[in-house]
């Protein structure tokens, strides 16, 4: 008898976030009906969900996601926020339904341009702030700045600005 190791062809997913790498389990043949359900809504929309379908997702379990088994409850132990759970959950939906390569599709068209955005946000946040006059400096004293001398001049002073330079006597 002849014994083959087929542990090279079976799926496996590995989704990484930050430092923690987690590993999802192939879903079961009972989840993997759920999984599809939940792939088949994501493709026609909520509105146009068969009723057969529908029926399945009107089951689905309130403690965790069919896509992500077991590393589901591993996401909510470690405190992963439910938007992101939500994402992970989505794109495991479509890895087991539809492969890597459309996971990988979908959620750099759906996901992507949101990153990008972060990523200018970011980017902008980190440039230096422009000075408020627009004016660069350049070493020399401004008109107001230099001394005066005692002659008289064409200049705009008004007679506040005259009586201020003048020195009080005593």
């Amino acid at each position: 008898m002849t014994t083959v190791d087929f542990g090279a062809w079976a799926r496996g997913l590995t989704l990484t976030l930050g430092s923690v790498t987690y590993t999802v389990p192939e879903p079961s043949v009972a989840d993997m009906r759920q999984v599809l359900a939940l792939a088949v809504r994501a493709e026609v929309g909520r509105d146009n969900v068969p009723a057969e379908i529908l029926e399945i997702l009107e089951n689905l379990p309130d403690d965790g996601h069919p896509a992500l088994g077991t590393a589901y409850d591993e996401l909510v132990r470690d405190g992963v926020g439910s938007h992101t759970l939500d994402r992970m959950g989505v794109y495991a939906t479509l890895f087991w339904a539809r492969g890597r390569e459309y996971a990988d599709s979908v959620a750099e068209k759906v996901w992507g341009p949101e990153r990008e955005a972060a990523a200018a946000q970011a980017k902008d946040a980190a440039r230096p702030k422009a000075r408020r006059t627009g004016r660069q400096p350049t070493g020399q004293p401004s008109a107001s700045e230099s001394p005066t001398t005692s002659t008289s001049t064409a200049s705009r002073s008004t007679r506040s600005t005259a009586r201020s330079r003048a020195k009080p006597s005593k």
